[in-house]
C-alpha cells in the first residue's frame, strides 16, 4: 500500500528542523513519506553579524526547480515552515486542492500583521513550534504546537579530561534584538572564567556548515543556548541528544533543561564545571528525559496523529498532546537457537499484530534482519526494536508471553536487541540490506569478522 505523501517546504533552513521532520517520517512512519524542499540558504550579506552557515537539503529550489514542482504536485499534504514565497500566486496555485499546514517560528515576525493575514486569508492551518517564546508570541494565531525534531539518536561516549563547553550563537546581534543569544555577553563570561583559572575547554561554533557544527557538538559536555529569552532552540535538544547538558532560558516538565539568564550564567557554569558529580547527575537526568520523553517513537506518534487529523479535516482547537508511553530500559539478550523455517510464519504473524496496533515502529529493521538471517541460513533469530511498554500489553492480550526481553509463543522466541544507533549498508549473499547498528557489532561477535561474506 502506497504511503501518504507529505512535502516540507522551507524558505530558509530554519535550523534544519524541516529536514529532520522529513527524515523522521521516512525512517519511522507507517503511513507517511516525506520530501524536503529548501528555498534558499541564509544570506551571505552580513558576515559581521550573521556568519554564513550552509545546511543540507533533499531538494534545492534554486537548482532543482522542475523536480521540486513535480514533488509539490504529487503531495497530499503541504507543510510550510517559515514561509515559502507564499505571497507569490504562481506557487500558491500549486497548493489548490491540497491540505496545507503553515508553521511559524521567527520571533521577528511578531508584529508583521500582513504576514499572518496572508496565511489566514489562504485558509491554511497555522501552527507554532512548541518553543516557549514562540508559543507566547504567536498563541493568538494558533494553539497547535508542534515539537521540534532532531534525528540524532546515536549514543555518544566521551572521555573529556575537563568539561567541554560549546556556544553556537547563530548570530552576533546585540542583546536587545529578538534573535540574539547574547554573543558579546556570553563570551565575556567565558573569558572571565578562563582568566580565573577554571578548568574547561571551549568551542565557539559559528560560520560553519551545519554538518560540521553537529560533529563539533558531539564532543560537548555543556552547551550554552539562549540565555537572553525565556525559550530554547535546536542546540539545546542537540546537546541532550549528544549526552550533554543544556543551559538555556527555559526549563519545565516538557523540556527540563538547566535554566539560566545573562545574570546567572556565570554561577551556573561554575557549578557545572567545578562539581563533576553534579554535572554527571544532570547529564543522567537529561538522558532519562531523552529516552522516555524525547525519542523517535513519541515524535512519530505525535506527527502521525497530527497529519491524520489534517487529512480528516478534524477541527483542531487545542494542542495535540504527545503520547506519554514510557520507553523502558533495554538490555542485550543472547538469542535462543530455533528453526527459521518454523519461525518464519510465526514471526510475520507477530509483525502483523504489532503493525495493526501501530506499535512496531521498527518494522523495517525487523524485516531487514529477517532477510539477513535467511541469507546466512542460520538457526538463530533476533530483532532490533525499541522495547516500549505498549508492546508488552499488546502481545500478552494476543496470547504471547513477554519475559526477560523476549516475546514467546509456541516455538517462536524473539529476543529484543538494543535500538539501532544508525544503519550500515551491507551486501549479504545476494541481498543488499541496511543492517542496523549496533547489531552489526553483535553479528561480528556471534559469527566472527567477515561473516557477511561467508
Amino acid at each position: 500500500m502506497s504511503k501518504i505523501k507529505v512535502v516540507q517546504l522551507a524558505r530558509i533552513p530554519t535550523a534544519n528542523s524541516p529536514l529532520s521532520l522529513s527524515n523522521l517520517l521516512n525512517d519511522f512512519s507507517r503511513d507517511f513519506e516525506s520530501r524536503h524542499i529548501l528555498g534558499s540558504m541564509y544570506s551571505k550579506k552580513f558576515p559581521d553579524t550573521a556568519p554564513y552557515r550552509e545546511f543540507p537539503y533533499d531538494l534545492f529550489w534554486e537548482t532543482n526547480k522542475e523536480d521540486c514542482l513535480k514533488v509539490i504536485k504529487q503531495a497530499d499534504i503541504i507543510h510550510i515552515h517559515h514561509g515559502f514565497w507564499h505571497d507569490q500566486q504562481e506557487i500558491v496555485n500549486l497548493f489548490k486542492g491540497k491540505k496545507v499546514v503553515f508553521s511559524v517560528c521567527d520571533l521577528s515576525l511578531g508584529t508583521n500583521l500582513a504576514y499572518f493575514n496572508n496565511v489566514i486569508n489562504q485558509g491554511w492551518l497555522m501552527t507554532v513550534y512548541d518553543q516557549p517564546a514562540q508559543k507566547q508570541m504567536f498563541s493568538k494565531y494558533s494553539s497547535i504546537f508542534l515539537p521540534l525534531v532532531n534525528c540524532h539518536w546515536e549514543i555518544i561516549e566521551k572521555n573529556n579530561k575537563v568539561p567541554h563547553v560549546v556556544f553556537a550563537p547563530t548570530n552576533r546581534q546585540p542583546i536587545t534584538t529578538p534573535s540574539s543569544k547574547g554573543y558579546k555577553e556570553v563570551l565575556a563570561i567565558i573569558n572571565k572564567l578562563k582568566g580565573q583559572g577554571l578548568q574547561f575547554t571551549f568551542d565557539l561554533i559559528e560560520g560553519v556548515p551545519y554538518l560540521d557544527n553537529i560533529e563539533r557538538k558531539k564532543k560537548l559536555d555543556i552547551i550554552i543556548d539562549d540565555i537572553v529569552h525565556d525559550t530554547f532552540h535546536n542546540s539545546a535538544i542537540e546537546a541532550v541528544c549528544f549526552g550533554g547538558v543544556s543551559i538555556t532560558g527555559y526549563s519545565g516538565k516538557d523540556y527540563p533543561f538547566i535554566k539560566a539568564n545573562i545574570n546567572t550564567l556565570e554561577q551556573t557554569l561554575v557549578k557545572l564545571i567545578s562539581e563533576p558529580e553534579y554535572l554527571a547527575k544532570e547529564k543522567a537526568r537529561l538522558q532519562e528525559w531523552r529516552k522516555i520523553k524525547y525519542n523517535p517513537f513519541k515524535l512519530i506518534e505525535f506527527y502521525d496523529k497530527f497529519y491524520h487529523k489534517v487529512l480528516e479535516n478534524t477541527i483542531i482547537n487545542s494542542p495535540i498532546e504527545m503520547s506519554m508511553t514510557e520507553v523502558k530500559d533495554y538490555t542485550k539478550i543472547e538469542p535462543i537457537k530455533i528453526s527459521l523455517q518454523e519461525a518464519y510464519d510465526s514471526f510475520l504473524t507477530l509483525i502483523n499484530l504489532l503493525q495493526s496496533t501501530r506499535v512496531c515502529l521498527m518494522t523495517k529493521t525487523c524485516l531487514q534482519l529477517l532477510r539477513c538471517e535467511l541469507s546466512l541460513n542460520t538457526k538463530e533469530f533476533f530483532i532490533a526494536i525499541e522495547q516500549i511498554e505498549l508492546i508488552k500489553d499488546v502481545v500478552i492480550k494476543k496470547g504471547y508471553k513477554f519475559e526477560n526481553n523476549k516475546i514467546i509463543k509456541d516455538k517462536l522466541v524473539v529476543n529484543l536487541l538494543p535500538f539501532p544507533e544508525n544503519f550500515k549498508p551491507w551486501t549479504i549473499g545476494k541481498e543488499n540490506v541496511n543492517v542496523p547498528c549496533p547489531v552489526t557489532k553483535y553479528l561480528r561477535k556471534l559469527y566472527g569478522d567477515g561473516w557477511e561474506k561467508k
